[in-house]
């Protein structure tokens, strides 16, 4: 699946492929995180300035928080089977620190049946 930032509207894609899956069938996402630390500094000082590339990409369309990745599963009938992140850093101490510092998550999802 291309990353959900990149579509207009992922929840009517993700419905679509679940019509074409298998039962059980799976699917795999990678979404970047609205909530990295680079981006909540950005809003602290009062800016949201798109990039070329990166988390601000000029290209992307919606943002996600992990907690909203799930429910965008959820609402289209899959069950996340793991989430897991792409770090800046290579510990992760706290739930805090995990939110802020996964740059990217890699989701895999199956089908509710």
């Amino acid at each position: 699946m291309e990353t959900s930032n990149h579509m207009l509207d992922p929840w009517e894609v993700l419905k679509t492929a679940s019509t074409l899956l298998k039962p059980s069938g799976s699917i795999y996402a990678s979404i970047p995180n609205v909530g990295h630390i680079t981006i909540m500094e950005q809003l602290l000082s009062g800016t949201w300035t798109y990039t070329e590339s990166g988390l601000l990409d000029k290209t992307h369309f919606g943002f996600f928080t992990k907690a909203e990745i799930y429910a965008l599963f959820d609402s289209q009938g899959f069950d996340i089977i793991a989430i897991n992140q792409l770090m800046n850093t290579g510990e992760r101490e706290t739930r805090l620190l995990e939110r802020t510092t996964a740059f990217q998550y890699i989701v895999h999802a199956r089908k509710r049946e």
